[in-house]
């Protein structure tokens, strides 16, 4: 993500808190802000899930995860893909 993108972008803790973004130089930091966008999140959440049910953060998360692992390159040969991005997806 680069920096006009993450300026414009929201971040939520797994909580529903906004997170506000500062820069320091070539670092980013994000801090609590204090206000609540659980509402926010859950809409936000629903949309990348496809709307099904209350949807939970790491569920979610762990759902991105996934669809990136599946749709990773290099696919073959089979060894220099687990070389370069291991045998198992992330999670979080």
């Amino acid at each position: 993500m680069e920096r006009d993108e993450a300026q414009s972008a929201t971040f939520y803790d797994l909580d529903g808190q906004v997170l506000q973004l500062s820069f320091a130089g070539d670092s980013a930091a994000l801090w609590p802000s204090g206000r609540s966008g659980v509402d926010e999140l859950k809409t936000a959440l629903a949309q990348v899930s496809g709307g099904e049910g209350d949807p939970d953060p790491r569920v979610v998360a762990n759902q991105v995860l996934d669809n990136h692992w599946l749709n990773r390159w290099p696919r073959r040969p089979g060894w220099l893909r687990r070389l370069v991005l291991g045998s198992k997806p992330p999670t979080v």
